[in-house]
Formats: C-alpha cells, structure tokens, sequence
C-alpha cells in the first residue's frame, strides 16, 4: 500500500484524489451496476463535481429498498482540459445507465462569479447531453433540500449526511471505492449522492423502508466492496427498584382495639343518648302534642323528656 501525502479540495468542493491506495491500478474500465433480481424500480443520485458521486438504488415492487451502490467518476486528471474532463466524464457515465434508470436526481449549481465555476457548469452539461442520448429527463434537487429530507436540516454538513444514512440503514458505508482502477478512502461526494438518491426515493414513494436483507455496497475489481452492519450500542435498562415488603404484625402489648358500636339506623343521631324514632336519613322525628309530623327536629319535644338541645 501507498499513502500519498494530503492534498487540498478541488477548486469546486469535490474532494481530491490523494488518499491511501493500492500500489498498482487494476482497472480503469467505467464501473456498472447490475439489476437486481426482483428489482422493480432503479433511482440514480449524482451529484455533479470534479470527484462526481454517484449512488443506484434499486427497489422491489412494495417499494422497499434492496440495494444501493455508490461510487465516485474521478475526472480531476489536471492534465486533462475541461473539454476531455466532459468526455471523461460522459464516458465514465454512460455505464450506469444501464439498465435504464427509471428516475435520475441530480444536485443543480449555482455560481458565485468565480473563474472556477465555469467546470461546474460544464461538467452539468455534459451530465445533461449523457441523459438526452437515453431520452432520460433529469430532476434536479438543491442541496437545502435533499439535505432536509435526509438528515433533517438543510444546513447538514457532508458528516452528518453520512451519518444520518448509515442511521437509516444500518448499515457502514463502505472504507473504499473504487475509482481510476484503485481502491482509495471513501469520499463524502458518494454519501452525498446516496442521500440525493434517497430524496429521490421519498419523491417516488411516501417514505424510505428496506428490504431483508439490505444490500450496501461500492461496485468495483475484483469484487465490490460491502458495507459493514452498524452495531448498535444495547439500551441499558435498569431493572426497577421495588419497595420492601414489610410485614405489618400487630405488637403483642398494644391495647385491644375497641368494639365499633352500631347504631339503630332509626334511632336518633342529633343528641347522645337520644332513642326517640328518626327517620331513613338519621334525623330525629318525634310526635308533636297535636299528632301532626313535626317539620325537623322537635327541640320541645326533646326538653320534656330530659334531653338538652345540642349546641350548634
């Protein structure tokens, strides 16, 4: 293995292509995806530089998702003019377009009046002329957008895009893609293409649900190269903390309890000691001198047979 020493980013934002690679190349062939069996629907992300991300997702016909690959059209060869880096491209692009996508979601530019924004214009037309060859009209998504879809604020950086889909898939991107015929780092160019494609997804169908079992790779030689299952950190549950039980025994020198003492529902309940009838609701009703029922209580009543009127 060598390890190229750091290089900044292009003059558009891509990444550059000095990372850790294989000593020698192995193919310079343009990558190819291809369907898989009980694919119904295939999207196609790009998102448009000098280090061009790309991402197919294919999905079955419940609209689950059953593969996404995603890679990097490196045209940075700064021996190139920008004329052969379009053809370079165009070249390294028609291969993915076939089969045929069924949607293709590409991020649009929009320039800053620097010199340097000329190749990204160009490098989009180039995009647009591939797609016109395969009679395919391109949606165009700004970044503000796919970026609130995927990883819920348009102001993402290319760390939490990534993030945010490894989150939704479970699933690692892979270490290494395949680019110029070697395998170099990941870069961010391909997970933001994924997550354009994705958007892309949501566009099609209401949401994003994946297959059993999902397959997430960077397509290349010998053999592409498969995204690891993220290993999720188990909840830590705490058991709950339940009381004591304490048994409640009645002390050997406590007093007796007393007898509860039930009173004659028809008794009177006003005055203690009273036994002159009352009716249902316990209020006393004794006669009155005349026979008549008395309205309340017959406080006279009550006098002539020693009882004290209560105080109030």
């Amino acid at each position: 293995m060598l390890v190229a020493p750091p290089a900044p980013p292009l003059a558009d934002g891509s990444e550059a292509a000095t990372e850790e690679v294989d000593e020698e190349a192995l193919d310079d062939s343009p990558l190819a995806v291809a369907a898989l069996e009980g694919a119904a629907t295939r999207i196609l992300g790009l998102d448009p530089s000098l280090s061009c991300g790309f991402s197919i997702v294919q999905l079955n016909a419940s609209g689950e998702i059953l593969s996404i690959d995603m890679g990097v059209l490196d045209v940075s060869d700064k021996s190139l003019t920008d004329g052969a880096r379009c053809l370079e491209l165009q070249r390294l692009l028609r291969p993915l377009l076939s089969p045929r996508p069924d949607h293709v979601y590409v991020e649009p530019f929009f320039g800053h009046g620097r010199q340097c924004d000329a190749i990204s214009y160009m490098l989009r037309a180039a995009i647009a002329m591939v797609l016109a060859e395969h009679e395919i009209v391109a949606a165009e998504v700004p970044a503000q957008t796919w970026k609130k879809t995927i990883a819920g604020k348009g102001s993402a950086d290319k760390g939490e895009v990534k993030k945010a889909i490894e989150k939704q898939t479970s699933f690692h991107f892979p270490a290494n893609l395949f680019i110029r015929g070697r395998w170099l780092k990941f870069r961010s160019d391909a997970s933001d293409a994924t997550a354009i494609a994705l958007h892309g997804v949501r566009q099609v169908y209401e949401g994003i649900s994946f297959a059993e079992p999902l397959i997430v790779e960077a397509p290349g030689l010998p053999k592409p190269r498969l995204g690891k299952v993220l290993e999720m950190a188990p909840l830590e549950v705490s058991p709950p903390v339940l009381a004591p039980i304490v048994a409640v025994e009645e002390a050997v020198d406590s007093p007796p309890r007393p007898e509860r003492v039930l009173h004659d529902p028809f008794a009177c309940t006003l005055v203690h000691g009273c036994t002159l009838p009352c009716n249902h609701t316990g209020l006393c009703q004794p006669e009155a001198d005349d026979g008549r029922a008395p309205r309340g209580v017959d406080y006279a009543a009550l006098a002539r047979r020693g009882m004290k009127r209560p105080r109030a």
